[in-house]
């Protein structure tokens, strides 16, 4: 027996010991995918490629990790590929991430969730399904929360800008670029926000305004100038060099050429261009050609000729040959060059159309569907609308047989009840009637009796008014010598708690002091002081004003009720208190620091009737009592 109760505990020490061993293991597994999730997200927007070998690995174990937790490795992972130009096969994931956050998300994560699917439908060539998820994307945003990612957004509207320049809708690029240029101005990107304002010269590509376009690029290249970023500036400025060799303008153009090949980047040691970029020798041959340089021309287009990428470079270079062949001969090169520019534009012209009918193809399926959809939309709201009614008319129907049947019952129970109180009104009247003949008898007894005890009684009841009046005056010895007694005490440990009243008052001034400075929303009014992109909110005064009135309800009292400040002066006063710089003070109350500076020496005659500097002001307000 004694054996099999060692072995009984000893396996029940091991299953328990199994058993904390795996708990112990679940628990480091998913603290280990949260750290690597928190470690990706950090590295999301700076360097892609590695969320993805952080992600990848673990990407066939999502179905072990919570839904949250899946959800959100699936999104990091998707954001992570997109980000490195990962052509989209298919949406179905996408669609997944954002029915999830649709109903579970905060605002950045559905708003990352539609623009995935926007992608994705651009990808596969549904241009309107893409700009509608975009637009589904940015509606998402929480534009008035602190913590809105305007870094995405940003370039959320400029894929939006890119859909609708693909679709010939230069006024909605127009505003998709405006609004994209705000939110990286938010997001402190002050690059993105020019490359937004440079594109504006694609739409005005759009609109045939070339003068319009080229003082977008001559603007956007004196910001990126400003910026440092030559690169950029010389890779933008470059699409005027066509424009300014049709001006006349060489000597422009000659800079132009210079500055791109000696700052773009794109440029090798043996001063060749970067693959991809050979349309640029297109436009340098027509700077050779305007130049009286022919023979440098035709070196450019042939050169974009052996180096062409797709049918358009080619055009390019049969369209350059030939100008250069109209203005130099000999006749019999021009006819060949022409013929083969004229065939390549038609192959332009068939690769256009095709795309062109791919995008009327979609639109017009788009269409349908939302045909479809609205047709369907009708539908469910007028068989809704009849229900309603069916629903409608029922209950009418039931309230009024309900009301009919509750007036009759009421009607029955009335007749009921006074039916009722009748018998009982009856049986109380007999009884009354018996008692009266009874106590009639009772009452001639009772009063004979009665007048012979009267006299007695009286002499009985003067003994004892006369006890009464004796513990009277022994109650009000015993109260007045207890009073005096409790007057002494009170005297005594008022004068005992005198020297300590200075210390506890000024203990409890640094813990007010300690709570308003560490509240919430004083914290909230350091960031904007920080992030001036936004000025306090009226409910964020409303915080401030009740934390005073909670906290150090003495402060209001004496600085409003007793001074009458107005409610500038009053905000000064709160904001001095809770310890932000004259400098933060100008930022949240939106005027110079030194006008900050001229209200509190303002207010120190105001409040003390003396002249002063402005932080004998600051004393005065630490100094104000807390009762």
């Amino acid at each position: 027996m004694a054996k099999f109760s060692i072995t009984f505990h000893t396996k029940y020490h091991i299953s328990c010991l199994i058993f904390l061993l795996l708990a112990i293991t679940s628990c480091t597994k998913y603290q280990n995918y949260n750290e690597l999730l928190a470690r990706a997200d950090s590295l999301i927007n700076i360097n892609p490629d590695s969320v993805i070998q952080l992600l990848e690995p673990i990407e066939e174990k999502v179905d072990e990790m919570e839904t949250s937790k899946k959800m959100r490795c699936l999104l990091l992972l998707t954001t992570a590929r997109n980000k490195c130009d990962t052509v989209f096969r298919s949406d179905s994931l996408q669609i997944v991430l954002t029915n999830y956050y649709d109903h579970r998300g905060i605002p950045n994560e559905r708003m990352i969730a539609h623009y995935l699917l926007g992608r994705a439908k651009s990808d596969m060539g549904e241009a309107p399904e893409a700009m509608r998820c975009y637009q589904e994307a940015v509606a998402c945003a929480d534009t008035t929360s602190f913590d809105c990612d305007w870094w995405n957004l940003t370039r959320i509207y400029l894929q939006l800008a890119d859909e609708y320049y693909s679709s010939y809708m230069p006024m909605e690029m127009k505003e998709a670029l405006r609004l994209s240029r705000i939110c990286a101005l938010h997001a402190g990107d002050t690059i993105t926000s020019i490359i937004a304002y440079a594109k504006l010269s694609e739409v005005y590509e759009l609109t045939d305004s070339k003068d319009s376009a080229a003082i977008a690029i001559r603007e956007a290249t004196q910001l990126f100038e400003n910026e440092g970023r030559h690169d950029l500036a010389s890779q933008i400025q470059s699409l005027l060099i066509e424009y300014e060799v049709e001006k006349g303008n060489l000597e422009e153009a000659s800079r132009i050429v210079k500055y791109y090949e000696s700052h773009s980047g794109y440029f090798d040691d043996n001063h060749e261009i970067e693959k991809g970029r050979e349309i640029y020798y297109y436009s340098k041959g027509l700077f050779y050609l305007g130049a009286g340089r022919p023979d440098s021309a035709e070196c450019m287009f042939r050169k974009l000729m052996h180096k062409a990428q797709d049918t358009n470079d080619t055009h390019a270079a049969y369209l350059g040959l030939r100008k250069k062949y109209l203005a130099t001969g000999p006749k019999d090169s021009l006819v060949k060059y022409a013929m083969l520019s004229e065939s390549t534009n038609d192959s332009l012209y068939q690769e256009n159309y095709k795309d062109n009918i791919q995008r009327l193809q979609s639109r017009y399926n788009y269409s349908r569907h939302l045909e479809n959809e609205q047709r369907l939309m009708l539908s469910n709201e007028k068989r809704g609308k009849f229900i309603v009614f069916i629903i409608f008319c029922f209950i009418i129907i039931a309230a009024t047989a309900l009301a009919i049947y509750q007036n009759k019952r009421k009607k029955r129970e009335i007749q009921f009840r006074e039916y009722r109180d009748d018998l009982k009104r009856l049986r109380q009247l007999k009884a009354e009637m018996s008692e009266l003949v009874r106590s009639k008898d009772v009452t001639i007894n009772t009063l004979s009796h009665e007048s012979i005890m009267q006299q007695s009684n009286i002499e009985e009841m003067k003994g004892h008014i006369l006890q009464l009046k004796e513990k009277l005056e022994e109650s009000r010895r015993l109260t007045l010598e207890s009073i005096m007694a409790k007057d002494e005490e009170i005297r005594l440990l008022t004068e005992k708690n005198k020297k300590y009243d200075k210390f506890f008052i000024n203990k409890t001034k640094d813990e007010i002091l300690k709570t308003i400075r560490k509240s919430k929303i004083v914290q909230k009014l350091e960031f904007y002081v920080s992030h001036p992109f936004q000025l306090p909110s009226k409910g964020d005064w409303d915080l401030l004003d009740r934390l005073f009135h909670d906290t150090h309800p003495n402060f209001p009292a004496t600085l409003q009720d007793s001074f009458n400040l107005s409610v500038i002066e009053y905000r000064v006063c709160q904001l001095v208190f809770a310890g932000i710089s004259p400098k933060g003070i100008s930022v949240l109350m939106g005027f110079d620091k030194s006008n900050v500076t001229n209200i509190r020496k303002r207010l120190l005659t105001k409040l003390t009737g003396k002249n002063g500097k402005a932080g004998e002001f600051d004393q005065y307000l630490f100094n104000i009592p807390i009762v």
